[in-house]
């Protein structure tokens, strides 16, 4: 399925659910998706290069518990494996 199809098929399936009567869950809504485009870039370059999850996660997100920290840079490599800028899988 390409990108295209999958961002069709989402937002169909979005619109189904809003129709339903029974209430959706939100799942993650404790976690930060957000990223600065400077972040985004010092992350792929160091991961690319090999560096641990755990490090960058005590690199980009300092401030956060350990796991959540982890959790979120978990989904940025995610993202960017998904959108094929990287090869590495998270």
């Amino acid at each position: 399925m390409t990108r295209q199809q999958r961002v069709r098929f989402r937002e169909i399936t979005d619109l189904q659910k809003s129709v339903l009567e029974s209430p959706v869950v939100i799942i993650l809504d404790d976690l930060d998706f957000s990223w600065y485009p400077e972040e985004i870039d010092l992350f792929r370059h160091r991961w690319n290069s090999g560096q641990s999850l755990e490090i960058l996660a005590n690199l980009l997100r300092p401030d956060l518990a350990p796991e959540d920290a982890r959790d979120e840079v978990r989904l940025l490599a995610l993202h960017l494996y998904r959108q094929g800028n990287t090869d590495r899988v998270p």
